[in-house]
């Protein structure tokens, strides 16, 4: 069974251009404060509690700046803009987080999912 539009959450949803990429932006709803800001690598979605940027760079540097335009921006995103989370497409999160933790970005990190497990 489809769930119905009022089933699900409301969202609002605008197509820009970030820096020569194209990236879709979705909104949590209006009564959500203290959004966090996740840019995803590959298809987005909505997310509760999220500003979600999703977007599909061609290379690293490409998303390292679709990822400092967002920090940027995070405040007039409606987002925290003191902590941006990456998902999506592994090894390109990995390698913007890597980099902008040697930029000395602010908090840019892996969204849970996509942590590598520990083993010891």
């Amino acid at each position: 069974m489809v769930p119905e539009a009022r089933d699900r959450p409301a969202y609002r949803a605008a197509d820009v251009q970030l820096r020569g990429v194209h990236a879709r932006v979705y909104w949590p709803d209006s009564n959500t404060t203290g959004a966090s800001l996740v840019v995803v690598f590959g298809a987005g979605w909505p997310r509760p509690g999220a500003v979600v940027l999703a977007t599909h760079p061609d290379s690293v540097d490409q998303a390292c700046a679709v990822v400092e335009w967002a920090a940027d921006h995070g405040e007039e995103l409606g987002a925290d803009p003191g902590r941006v989370l990456l998902a999506g497409a592994p090894d390109l999160a990995g390698a913007v987080a890597a980099r902008a933790h040697a930029r000395g970005w602010p908090s840019v990190e892996l969204a849970d999912e996509f942590r590598p497990a520990c083993t010891s």
